[in-house]
């Protein structure tokens, strides 16, 4: 059995799709690391801003990226639970499901819940809201 090589440069602009591996980021330069995770940290960062919770941005509401497009499939529920973004970029044919992590503002529903979800599974007793 013989395994392909794996790519170990950055990805090509006109590539279609994501690049076989990440080692190319281990190695390459800096500009290449920071280009290539740039976008997916802007689209996590909206996954907070742009969707409801403590961290919610009204301006940040329909907020793309930069060479991509915000999906039509999103999960966004107003009174708590599970929240993510999609996006799309076209010319590559890539996507990427930005999921938002916890909110740690105990104050609203958002964060509420995700300290009940924390408290579950770190097998600690519930806390009374």
């Amino acid at each position: 059995v013989t395994k392909e090589p794996r790519a170990k440069s950055a990805p090509s602009r006109g590539q279609k799709g994501w690049p076989p591996s990440l080692e190319f980021l281990s190695s390459g330069p800096n500009d290449t690391f920071h280009s290539f995770v740039a976008p997916l940290a802007e689209m996590t960062k909206l996954s907070y801003t742009s969707t409801y919770g403590s961290y919610y941005n009204e301006s940040d509401a329909n907020a793309t990226v930069e060479g991509w497009a915000r999906g039509r499939h999103e999960a966004n529920p107003a009174g708590g639970g599970m929240r993510a973004l999609t996006f799309v970029q076209a010319a590559t044919g890539r996507g990427v499901i930005a999921f938002r992590g916890t909110d740690l503002n105990p104050l609203g529903v958002s964060g509420q819940a995700d300290m009940c979800a924390d408290a579950v599974l770190a097998g600690e007793p519930l806390r009374a809201w």
